[in-house]
């Protein structure tokens, strides 16, 4: 079982009814006792095992290499972390294999300083304030602020339970339901969807086997004589937290999605426009999977995430290269079904993403403002699941038998225009000049510590 007191309260549940978020990215001030302030916030923060959905704000916080550094760990300790975590984002090599551009990014170059990440959650905007304000005279003169994102979840329509981003579409759906944790929940999901603890948190059974992804350990001279970490596993209880500021071009995507689909006589086609942007995403607008629903005959909420392409082989329903497919290709990524589904559960990640920016009054006309979403996302192993993603499916534009073809929405960000089959019989339909509309504007790789950790790192008096 996962010990829940022990883990963050953000990876096992996603503040649904905490709609204001404040992502405050932090440096340590020279010569400034952090140890001393983690020691303080460490009751603050909001552990899974603790956490009361009728609370009106939460707090987490995590740490990038460069804060275990600054805390003082020693070099064979910082060592054990995964190579990843240690050159972090921008690492060119890195950079290169995901399709980013670090040198046009407005945080999180490779000379960063940013060595902690708060996250503060709250009810109403009301709430998020005080606590914003609260948490910044308590952190006064120990760390400074590189950057401030806030960010605010909308209803996809009055009275729905669902949020949307920017470009309109109902997000968050497709999540990994975490074996052993509320089980009561994980009929309403689709095939494979029950996925180990172990590959999201350190030091549970994960997908290959129940075998224990390597987690980092203190090694000497770092101590621990009071004893707080069992058998010196840092990781253990801790996951690895993905960040990554995705501005969305809104009125240039509903532009280019309107150039595709207008009437010869050049005047819009407002059905076409939803069908094609559908194709492209993998839903409609409301969350309907195109793959049990190519016609969008209805919304059936129960349906929402409990489907698989098996039914949709030649993605006559839900192409290939729509971008649900290609985050969670489900049971159909191999030609064997079970071989699939057993793939696929090693390469998932729990997203706990946010948009930033106030959403566009009109879709189609660009009123200059900045808006996007706050990609975030838990695994146990970055490169396996988040990297391996990004690059093998995300990005690749050979994904499913295609060619030169990456994600319609992510994949290459490149100004070059691409191609965007959707298969049909008799003939396939082939649309070119498409363009993602989502700029990566900054990101980092952080690690969600446990409360054990947490107390060992304020131990040692950094």
């Amino acid at each position: 079982m996962i010990d829940a007191q022990e883990v963050q309260g953000m990876v096992l549940s996603g503040y649904a009814r905490q709609p204001f978020a404040t992502y405050l990215f932090l440096t340590a001030c020279d010569g400034a006792n952090v140890a001393g302030w983690i020691a303080g916030i460490r009751d603050r923060i909001t552990w899974a095992g603790k956490f009361d959905r009728e609370r009106p704000t939460s707090i987490n916080i995590a740490l990038s290499y460069k804060g275990f550094e600054r805390l003082g760990l020693g070099a064979e300790t910082l060592s054990t972390f995964p190579l990843e975590f240690i050159g972090d984002m921008s690492d060119p090599a890195r950079a290169q294999m995901l399709g980013d551009d670090p040198d046009t990014w407005l945080w999180g170059k490779p000379d960063h300083r940013i060595h902690i990440l708060l996250i503060l959650f709250a009810r109403d905007a009301n709430a998020s304030a005080q606590l914003l304000a609260a948490e910044r005279r308590l952190f006064q003169g120990v760390l400074n602020e590189v950057l401030v994102i806030e960010s605010q979840t909308f209803p996809f329509k009055a009275g729905s339970k669902f949020n949307h981003e920017h470009f309109g579409f109902v997000d968050g759906l497709s999540q990994p339901d975490i074996k052993d944790y509320r089980p009561e929940k994980h009929g309403a999901n689709g095939p494979g969807n029950d996925i180990s603890a172990g590959e999201f948190i350190l030091g549970y059974p994960n997908e290959y086997f129940g075998q224990i992804t390597a987690s980092p350990h203190l090694r000497a001279p770092d101590s621990d004589p009071a004893g707080i970490l069992p058998g010196g596993d840092m990781g253990r209880n801790g996951s690895y937290f993905v960040v990554r500021q995705m501005e969305q071009d809104v009125a240039g995507f509903w532009g280019m999605i309107r150039s595709q689909c207008a009437h010869p006589d050049g005047s819009p086609d407002a059905a076409a426009e939803e069908a094609f942007a559908a194709k492209i995403i993998g839903r409609w607008r409301d969350g309907t999977p195109v793959a049990i629903s190519p016609d969008h005959d209805g919304e059936d909420p129960a349906r929402l995430n409990n489907f698989g392409f098996a039914t949709d082989p030649n993605g006559n329903g839900c192409p290939f290269g729509a971008h649900i497919r290609r985050a969670n290709p489900r049971e159909t990524l191999l030609a064997d079904k079970k071989d699939s589904i057993t793939t696929t559960k090693r390469h998932r990640m729990v997203r706990r993403g946010r948009p930033y920016g106030q959403p566009i009054a009109d879709r189609f006309s660009d009123d200059g403002q900045s808006r996007g979403i706050v990609f975030a996302a838990l695994n146990a192993n970055i490169e396996r699941q988040f990297e391996f993603i990004q690059q093998a499916w995300i990005s690749s534009p050979s994904f499913a038998g295609l060619y030169d073809q990456a994600d319609p929405m992510l994949g290459g960000r490149t100004q070059v225009a691409g191609t965007f089959t959707i298969p049909k019989c008799p003939v396939r339909e082939s649309r070119t000049g498409i363009l993602p509309h989502v700029t990566v504007k900054g990101g980092a790789y952080f690690f969600l510590p446990s409360y054990a950790a947490l107390r060992y790192l304020s131990s040692r008096g950094a």
